[in-house]
């Protein structure tokens, strides 16, 4: 019985060609025939290959070989194997494809089993039509994607005129490429320069921020199941929670309290990230702040987590200064604070009030509609004749004006969290 349990446990893993296989090969090994006997084993060896179940992927590696497969693509490869221990597997092309696979039955098939992509851009990403198709069945797939832009920012992730032009390519191949790659330039991402960047914490950072992302997806409880455990808790109170649906443990996110509006060039590693501090320090972490580089990760929606950090804030911080104009983030956010009716304080950092005016540059340019250009117009008019704090950067005390900025927002977080004078009445009454 017991031979018999491991015939057929070997029978499983293996079929039965690879067990005569072995069996022969014991057979020209016991009489002494090493060369048969090692061909014997070598065909077994087949065998059990042809007959293993097929491979899965946790994670799709999308990268230009000759810019990044021997230094991020590889490097990223070999440190997610080793932070799982061998249990997460990446597609990667040389490292997982043999001689005689079909590539596009390959690809195809890494990309539908992956949990994350990774989407390397790169110089020369463009230059392949695999990359492109990859992306776009990526997106297409709504697989999570977490961008690395090497050597490469954001706003260059638009299609060539070669490659539009390109007979290569059919119309609706052109369209796919584009909406693949803006889908790309509006998800955060990770940025690293190859000449003066630190690549192993590049790697690092990218690896930590994908095994997350599948720790999220394997312990993410359906919405439904999350209600009906939560009502046979509640069942006595008859109440039902609000909880957001698919999130990671069943745990809601926590909402935002405070919006920081401001230019990363001019204010990311100084005002904002002092302000954003402060006010974790003052409130001993009850106050939570929305700072783009602090509350995304890899792999979120760019519009998608700012409208909800502006939905959910009680005070929006905008901080105005120099280069503030020249993004169509900055103004974007300007103008949905405005008009969702959020309490602003202003920062005049190196700017006057009577500067808030949209450059000529901003209202020429073809990437705006005129309902963009009313928009920002009645959001910087607002803001400037809304009572703010003013800084010169150059002479002004940074430490007295970050104490300030937190104090004021303290203080209109608390007056938004007092009873409302119908209910006060009420409870009078």
């Amino acid at each position: 019985m017991a031979s018999c349990g491991l015939q057929q446990q070997r029978s499983m893993a293996g079929g039965p060609s690879a067990i005569a296989s072995r069996l022969n090969a014991a057979a020209e090994a016991a009489a002494g025939d090493a060369p048969a006997a090692a061909r014997w084993a070598g065909r077994a060896d087949e065998d059990e290959a042809a007959a293993a179940p097929p491979r899965t992927y946790d994670v799709f590696i999308n990268h230009r070989g000759v810019d990044t497969k021997h230094n991020v693509a590889r490097l990223l490869y070999d440190r997610l194997e080793h932070l799982s221990g061998g249990r997460v597997r990446s597609f990667l092309d040389k490292k997982s494809m043999r001689p005689g696979d079909r590539l596009e039955e390959r690809i195809d098939e890494g990309i539908r089993q992956c949990k994350v992509a990774v989407a390397i851009f790169s110089r020369r990403y463009f230059d392949s039509e695999f990359c492109l198709r990859e992306l776009a069945s990526i997106v297409e797939a709504r697989k999570l994607l977490i961008p690395i832009f090497y050597g490469i920012k954001p706003s260059e992730l638009i299609l060539p005129p070669a490659v539009e032009e390109s007979k290569d390519h059919a119309p609706r191949d052109i369209e796919r490429f584009r909406l693949a790659l803006q889908e790309a330039k509006y998800t955060v991402g990770l940025t690293y320069d190859p000449a003066t960047g630190d690549l192993a914490e590049l790697v690092y950072t990218a690896a930590n921020a994908v095994m997350d992302r599948i720790q999220e997806m394997d312990h993410r409880v359906p919405q439904r199941q999350m209600i009906v455990s939560r009502l046979t808790r509640n069942v006595s109170r008859y109440r039902v929670e609000c909880v957001d649906e698919e999130m990671p443990g069943g745990a809601a996110r926590a909402a935002y309290d405070v919006f920081i509006n401001h230019r990363g060039v001019d204010t990311k590693h100084n005002l904002a990230r002092l302000l954003y501090d402060r006010l974790l320090q003052l409130s001993g972490g009850r106050v939570r702040s929305f700072l783009d580089n602090k509350s995304m990760r890899p792999g979120d929606r760019l519009g998608a987590s700012i409208d909800e950090g502006i939905r959910q804030c009680k005070v929006a911080v905008a901080i105005f200064s120099k280069h503030y104009f020249d993004s169509d983030y900055c103004l974007h956010e300007l103008a949905s604070i405005v008009e969702a009716r959020k309490v602003i304080v202003p920062i005049f950092y190196g700017i006057k009030p009577s500067e808030l005016v949209l450059p000529q540059a901003v209202v020429d340019c073809d990437a705006y509609t005129p309902r963009d250009i009313e928009r920002f117009r009645l959001a910087l008019r607002e803001a400037k004749y809304t009572v703010g704090l003013a800084c010169d950067p150059v002479t002004g005390d940074l430490a007295e004006l970050v104490n300030t900025a937190a104090d004021a927002v303290m203080e209109r977080i608390q007056a938004t969290k007092r009873v409302p004078r119908s209910l006060m009445i009420a409870s009078r009454l």
